[in-house]
């Protein structure tokens, strides 16, 4: 793969999703990835990444300044990952879809994707389902929340974020524009 990449620098759009790469098929492709400044759109979801994996993840995904789309779903990087990540995604500037669904980032993890949020105020759709946020979490994230104006879309679904959690986002939805 590095080598189809490395000669097809045009690269907009990549799915590579479901295939079962695990951290160290992951560490390949992240150096190949950095061969891709175009990039785009890259969904690498359902790949069994895990916390090392996503740590060699982030790192590469500094080098792809055009993403705006990223499907990073169902690869179990939890909190540990999410810090990684966090690094990368202050780095995508233009980042406009973001999905993170199923990778039991839980409220730590959150928290550090509230930081990441804070530098990516482009992003329109936001998708964290099934992480095991909880209210606490929900409560980390929506300060950040009310820097993402142009958010359309976000999926919080299966987080156990309660009453509390679901009050503390009521408070910051009048803020997000239309």
């Amino acid at each position: 793969l590095g080598a189809v990449m490395h000669r097809h620098t045009v690269l907009t759009e990549l799915d590579v999703s479901d295939n079962g790469m695990g951290s160290d098929g992951v560490a390949k492709f992240a150096r190949a990835l950095r061969l891709s400044p175009r990039l785009a759109t890259l969904n690498v979801s359902a790949n069994r990444m895990g916390a090392e994996g996503a740590k060699h993840f982030g790192a590469a995904m500094g080098q792809c300044h055009g993403l705006t789309a990223l499907d990073l779903s169902c690869n179990a990087i939890g909190s540990g990952g999410m810090a990684s990540v966090k690094e990368g995604l202050e780095r995508c500037g233009q980042l406009r879809v973001l999905k993170l669904g199923e990778n039991s980032i839980g409220a730590d993890g959150a928290e550090k994707l509230a930081g990441a949020l804070c530098t990516c105020t482009s992003i329109t759709h936001l998708d964290l389902h099934l992480n095991r946020i909880g209210r606490c979490g929900t409560g980390r994230l929506v300060g950040a929340l009310r820097e993402c104006a142009g958010l359309a879309h976000l999926d919080l679904s299966n987080n156990a974020i309660g009453n509390e959690g679901a009050s503390s986002l009521a408070a910051v939805l009048p803020d997000v524009e239309q």
